[in-house]
């Protein structure tokens, strides 16, 4: 989870940096891999969440960790988005 929140942190930083690199073209590219990476830990981590969640007997655990991983993929993925979009600007 803490994997979770942290790349979650990466990109929120990421996307405040966007707006600072309009005119540095490959640093924009470099904050966007950099983005996907953070991006693709935190898929994988909300993944083995669910996986091991998965074996709870607790329906309500289960249901809780499911939620909560949902919800803070949707935002990671739209600041994802967002950051593309910023990256993709011409300065």
């Amino acid at each position: 989870l803490e994997i979770v929140n942290m790349m979650g942190k990466c990109l929120e930083i990421a996307a405040e940096y966007a707006d600072f690199l309009k005119e540095n073209a490959d640093a924009r590219f470099y904050l966007l891999q950099s983005a996907d990476l953070a991006y693709g830990a935190s898929l994988a981590a909300g993944r083995f969440i669910l996986m091991t969640a998965g074996k709870s007997e607790d329906d309500t655990y289960r249901y809780v960790m499911s939620r909560e991983n949902e919800l803070t993929m949707q935002q990671q993925t739209a600041l994802l988005d967002r950051l593309r979009a910023q990256c993709a600007q011409k300065s």
